[in-house]
């Protein structure tokens, strides 16, 4: 695919840094010199010793714009470390931002390629593609948006009060809506089972409840913070920076404005408890933990009492008086706890059950028995608890198969094959709990963006290293504590001031600079096909019916180009990184082509280069945003340039810092790999591989193939 790049308004000129002249004798800067210098475009070219200084990187761009230079192609190190001098010198010599190229003749030539030969002849060939990229440049301005500071926490549990209270320290105004009337959510109800806070259960107990009052307090006497109760979100619409929240209190209905959106509605809640269970002797954690502070009150012995209480519907006083007769005579001599019956639960459930398992053990008269897949103690005193559990007299019961769980009128009988020993054994009990728990994404029926992706157990972030702490897809909507799933308790609270010290980063300013680089859809192309829109992995696309075509969100978007890769009518382009930029740099010749994501196999290709370990001299990469960009006509135009391979290398699938871009890049290479395979070529010729920045070994395994 041969391809001329268009005539030039203005000129380009080259800059060629030798590193502080560690370069020069792995590579031969006169050669380097001669080649930019022959072609018409080339202006002036300029050789340095140290580009990534400022006042260096300064007088050689004004050199080169005070010649009438309004491109650039630089031949350096990698361009992180001379981006930023680069664009304020750039400012300075009035060159519009994005007119530059890249050509890494330090990492990707000079430090992988010992012959100088082979090192040069690779640099030349990098800064040919460059120039020839060069060539199809567009400015990039950017703007300032003015966006509202205001944030707007949906949910009063302890995650969503420290999110609150940390942005209302940070100047933010901040509503928070709570569904019912009291807040502290699942750690108020539960203070009780959080003892590994402390040596002392009683004082962690103390502990914790102070510092709820405390943050009670703090959140009704802040002029910042308007706490809405009893409220119910009917409708989310808008985008960061300028969100509409509509709540309705009452018979009050109204509309927040916000430029964030925090949710912590993730309540910890109870799976559905097994039908026929009426008894009261079967409950949930929250129930153990009501029954704990009512049985307090008339003393330990009566906790049958409270237990039976804790599940029964209202009765008369002549039923409640035999009733409460029978439960003194019934007392629980036996309480089991039943943990991963619906799937294995977290290290903060774990916590809560082995609390409760050590203070029903304080009677010496009472069995406990702890039944799990496995015991979680990953966290700090929770191993510590563990101990004091069992030294209390708790037995640990571990299964594989969830234990069959049968009510009889003597008790409750359990059924469950030991891991270890391979034994079943069965036990009647007096009690039990069922502690699976799990995160309440719904629970309110929030009207959330479809475009939320959804994680495990229903959580409101989706499964992705990309996105910890409290960043959600959906730019500007946060996810702190339980909402994001099973969230020990120091968790939440780091997530709530994670996610609190990210918006006031992002918006505290009043204010973001938006560059103008987003994908642009072509009206009178756009057909409504929808593929854009569903396959967006940041819900930064939708439909204008002026236009009767999709539009991007210049805030929402992330500039991973999938849209535009996968839009059939071509009706998206994408100026960061045009079909044009990339196909002009491709290298006649054999060899092997690899497109390269920029966060992952890019940077493992440079590191790499930083630890000197020697690949192929005719291994060429071309920087991609996300491997879910490289589209079927890059991969054949290679191939039709004389490539003997092409890989595309992007992120493991399961983190993809685009969420998705992986598994297109897969998908679409099986999908090529057949259409080889029906032409007569060998599929082989074309593959797909996965890495993380650092794995320089896998990087290495693919390119060397």
């Amino acid at each position: 695919m041969k391809r001329t790049s268009p005539k030039l308004k203005s000129g380009i000129g080259v800059v060629l840094c030798d590193c502080g002249g560690t370069l020069a004798g792995r590579l031969d800067f006169k050669r380097l010199r001669d080649l930019p210098a022959e072609r018409e475009d080339v202006v002036l070219v300029k050789q340095c010793s140290g580009f990534c200084r400022s006042a260096e990187t300064v007088r050689i761009v004004q050199s080169l714009a005070d010649k009438g230079c309004r491109r650039l192609v630089v031949g350096a190190c990698r361009q992180d470390i001379y981006d930023l001098p680069l664009a304020e010198a750039m400012a300075k010599a009035r060159l519009k931002p994005g007119m530059s190229a890249a050509a890494l003749i330090r990492e990707q030539c000079a430090w992988v390629h010992p012959d100088r030969g082979e090192a040069t002849t690779k640099a030349l060939e990098l800064i040919a593609a460059a120039l020839r990229r060069a060539a199809y440049l567009a400015p990039i301005p950017s703007a300032s948006r003015k966006i509202n500071t205001n944030v707007v926490v949906l949910g009063g549990g302890i995650a969503g009060m420290h999110s609150a209270i940390r942005l209302a320290d940070l100047g933010h105004s901040v509503a928070l809506v709570t569904h019912g009337d009291e807040l502290g959510g699942c750690v108020s109800r539960l203070s009780d089972f959080y003892s590994y806070l402390d040596d002392d259960a009683d004082a962690a107990a103390d502990h914790l409840k102070q510092a709820l009052t405390s943050a009670r307090d703090r959140i009704q006497s802040d002029r910042r913070i308007r706490w809405i109760a009893r409220a119910a979100c009917q409708s989310i619409s808008g985008e960061a920076g300028c969100f509409s929240v509509g709540i309705r209190a009452g018979d009050r209905e109204q509309t927040l404005k916000a430029g964030a959106i925090v949710l912590a509605v993730g309540l910890i809640t109870d799976f559905p408890l097994p039908k026929g269970t009426g008894s009261g002797r079967i409950l949930s954690l929250p129930d153990l933990a009501d029954a704990l502070r009512r049985s307090a009150s008339v003393g330990a012995t009566r906790l049958g009492e409270a237990l039976w209480r804790s599940r029964e519907p209202a009765r008369t006083g002549v039923e409640r008086s035999a009733k409460e007769g029978d439960a003194n005579k019934s007392l629980p001599r036996s309480v089991a706890l039943v943990l991963d019956m619906q799937g294995e639960q977290g290290r903060a459930v774990h916590a809560l059950v082995l609390s409760a398992a050590e203070r029903l053990a304080a009677s010496p008269r009472r069995r406990v028995v702890v039944y799990c897949r496995h015991v979680r103690v990953a966290a700090w005193g929770m191993e510590s608890l563990y101990r004091r559990a069992r030294s209390a007299g708790a037995l640990i019961f571990r299964y594989d198969k969830p234990p069959r769980i049968t009510e009889q009128e003597r008790g409750i009988l359990i059924r469950a094959q030991d891991t270890q020993s391979g034994l079943v054994v069965e036990e009647n009990f007096d009690a039990v709990v069922l502690a699976d728990m799990r995160s309440a994404g719904g629970k309110e029926n929030l009207p959330l963006p479809r475009t939320l992706r959804r994680g495990p157990e229903n959580a409101f972030q989706a499964d992705n290293v990309w996105l910890l702490s409290s960043q959600s897809n959906q730019p500007g909507m946060y996810v702190v504590g339980a909402a994001r799933g099973n969230s020990e308790l120091r968790d939440a609270q780091n997530d709530a001031g994670a996610a609190a010290e990210a918006i006031h980063q992002w918006m505290g300013a009043g204010k973001v600079m938006v560059n103008r680089d987003a994908p642009v859809v072509d009206a009178e192309k756009c057909v409504l096909c929808l593929t854009c829109l569903r396959s967006c992995p940041h819900g930064a696309i939708a439909v204008d019916s002026k236009k009767e075509a999709t539009s991007m969100s210049a805030v929402a978007c992330r500039r991973c180009g999938l849209c535009a890769a996968l839009c059939p009518a071509r009706a998206i382009a994408f100026p960061r990184c045009s079909d044009d930029q990339v196909l002009a740099e491709l290298t006649p010749g054999p060899g092997v082509t690899v497109f390269a994501c920029e966060n992952s196999a890019w940077p493992a290709a440079n590191a790499a280069g930083a630890q000197r370990r020697e690949y192929g001299a005719k291994v060429r990469l071309i920087r991609v945003p996300c491997a879910g960009r490289v589209d079927e006509r890059y991969v054949l135009g290679a191939l039709e340039q004389g490539a003997g391979r092409v890989l595309i290398l992007g992120c493991h699938r399961e983190a993809c810092r685009y969420l998705v871009g992986a598994d297109h890049a897969a998908k679409r290479v099986e999908r090529l790999q057949a259409v080889l395979a029906k032409a007569g070529l060998d599929p082989a010729r074309l593959a797909v591989g996965h890495m993380a920045e650092f794995e320089t070994g896998r990087f290495l395994e693919l390119v060397k193939g």
